[in-house]
């Protein structure tokens, strides 16, 4: 592809990314001119990932993995790792969704608290499982699904939490990608996890900030385990 289409592309995903009335699947390309686009000092770096990849769908596929790690995505920041990540989870995305949701079943379990504890807000701190999100120790993939597949949204919207800057952030990061998913797919896929994580009970009755001391996601090392993660 020449640097210029892979350009366009890269506007339109960067719109879809960061914007929530622009949808990729609705609208093909953003306006922008061969002119504007010479003016640029960086058009090689386009010019480059066009040569390394295929066709526009890879290029597409590039770009939403780079904004979904980085809303400022930068096009002269090494990208690939990303992108590869990405291709990784959606080429075993049923194995993907069930090991985070298994995760998330074997927090429950290990502090005896119910999903509603998970994602029940308490002022001061964010949700458990949006700081799980957050964290990246469960995928973006998984991370949509649920958000969206159990409209997450309503509940936390109406709570202080729709000031908080962290969480809108996130609303939209969850948001945007999962419009580009089959979120009903996946949650049918995972039907029987999503009723058995949706129906858990707490083994006792303690306060939730009690129960619940997950770390902030800047105290989590990229390597740490799930059982790191809750003590």
């Amino acid at each position: 592809m020449n640097a210029y289409d892979v350009y366009k592309i890269y506007l339109t995903v960067k719109a879809h990314m960061n914007t929530m009335k622009f949808d990729l699947k609705k609208i093909a390309s953003t306006k922008c001119s061969v002119e504007a686009f010479n003016k640029r000092n960086d058009g090689y770096m386009f010019k480059k990932i066009g040569e390394r990849l295929n066709n526009s769908d890879e290029v597409r596929q590039y770009f939403i993995a780079n904004f979904l790690k980085d809303p400022k995505f930068w096009i002269g920041n090494d990208g690939w790792d990303a992108y590869f990540r990405m291709l990784g989870r959606l080429a075993s995305l049923d194995r993907t969704i069930a090991e985070d949701l298994d995760n998330i079943l074997e927090l429950i379990a290990s502090r005896g608290i119910s999903f509603d504890d998970l994602i029940r807000y308490v002022p001061g701190k964010h949700p458990g499982l949006m700081r799980l999100f957050l964290s990246e120790i469960i995928s973006p993939e998984a991370a949509s699904m649920l958000f969206m597949g159990l409209r997450l949204d309503k509940m936390w919207d109406n709570s202080p939490l729709i000031q908080d800057h962290i969480y809108i952030q996130m609303k939209m990061k969850l948001i945007k990608y999962g419009l580009l998913l089959d979120v009903n797919k996946m949650m049918l896929a995972c039907q029987p996890q999503i009723i058995a994580l949706v129906s858990t009970k707490p083994l006792h009755e303690a306060k939730t900030e009690v129960q619940l001391s997950i770390r902030e996601p800047s105290r989590i090392s990229p390597e740490g385990r799930i059982e790191d993660f809750t003590h």
